[in-house]
């Protein structure tokens, strides 16, 4: 998740991990129109992206039992993974 932020970030990034939840945060130039479909196999609104990040990043966590959600905020996208009351 972070290389995918650093990649489509215009200038900023955060990340945070508070034993529970991992978020990251870009200031991307261009928001995903429809939030529903940023995790779904060979989506990329990037040239020469191949969509698979995401996709992976969802399988993984649906196989340990996390959750992984998006949101629009702060101008930008926010991708965090929620690891369900297990401090890792």
């Amino acid at each position: 998740m972070v290389p995918n932020a650093v990649k489509h970030a215009q200038s900023r990034i955060a990340v945070r991990y508070d034993g529970i939840r991992l978020s990251v945060w870009n200031d991307c130039g261009r928001l995903p129109s429809d939030l529903d479909r940023l995790f779904d196999r060979f989506n990329t609104q990037s040239h020469g992206g191949t969509g698979i990040g995401l996709a992976l990043a969802l399988k993984i966590s649906e196989m340990h039992g996390w959750k992984i959600s998006a949101e629009r905020t702060n101008g930008g996208l926010l991708v965090a993974f929620c690891f369900e009351g297990k401090r890792l």
